[in-house]
């Protein structure tokens, strides 16, 4: 929703949230007067580096107005930005516990009548499923505890084994369907959102044509993820280069 010739942080702000004229009154007053508005910002570091000083420009100016709190970013790599562009203090959150990530993991397991069980067994199955699988993943990652203590591992961990829970419940399974290959685990993942991403666009691989068209922007979808990673990871010595 953001464009170069944007206003101000009022006008975006309120085409995000696609509110009503009524409620553009309501908000208009608490940002000014009330101050009983919370702003949370999604995706702030992947922002197009063309808008970065439009949208740090509009943060400052909403951090003059009266909001209660504003959440910026998650990411451990803004640390700097918040620290020198907005003057603020960043605040850690602690890793997930052992006990804290058992709690979770089965919780990120839904229930479907194709696993063959009630609600209730389906449950105890993904509790059992997921001790078995933490223990795993001690006896083969040396940092387990640090891998998975942090909740987008543990979210992108069930991801891909939801369908492997689903089946094994069925089955009535008591031990895990396979070795976990945690070296794997992200490139499972990427495929299962390229998977939903053709679904959302009615593709079928099975047409002649359509396979090698996708696996191609794949490809250079992959190219441009690892050539702004490698950005990322050695922008200094590309800055400043020998």
């Amino acid at each position: 929703v953001l464009s170069k010739d944007q206003i101000d942080v009022k006008e975006l702000l309120l085409k995000a949230a696609n509110i009503s004229e009524f409620g553009t009154e309501l908000f208009d007053y608490q940002l000014e007067t009330g101050g009983n508005i919370i702003v949370l910002f999604d995706g702030l570091d992947e922002i197009n580096p063309d808008y970065t000083e439009k949208v740090n420009s509009m943060i400052e100016n909403l951090l003059t107005k009266k909001v209660k709190k504003i959440w910026l970013t998650s990411r451990p790599i803004m640390w700097g930005v918040l620290e020198k562009q907005f003057r603020v203090l960043p605040f850690g959150l602690f890793p997930l516990t052992k006990e804290e990530q058992m709690n979770l993991l089965p919780k990120l397991w839904t229930y479907t009548e194709s696993c063959g069980k009630d609600e209730t067994e389906f449950e105890k199955h993904a509790t059992m499923f997921a001790e078995k699988l933490l223990k795993m993943t001690d006896t083969i990652l040396k940092d387990s505890s640090i891998f998975l203590s942090i909740p987008l591992h543990l979210m992108l961990l069930a991801e891909v084994l939801k369908n492997e829970v689903v089946e094994s419940c069925r089955n009535g399974e008591r031990d895990l369907p396979r070795r976990l290959d945690l070296l794997n685990l992200y490139s499972d993942f990427v495929d299962i959102i390229w998977d939903l991403y053709y679904e959302k666009l009615n593709l079928d691989r099975k047409v002649p044509g359509i396979a090698k068209l996708c696996a191609s922007e794949k490809c250079i979808t992959q190219d441009d993820a690892m050539n702004s990673a490698m950005v990322t990871l050695f922008d200094e010595d590309i800055n400043h280069p020998s």
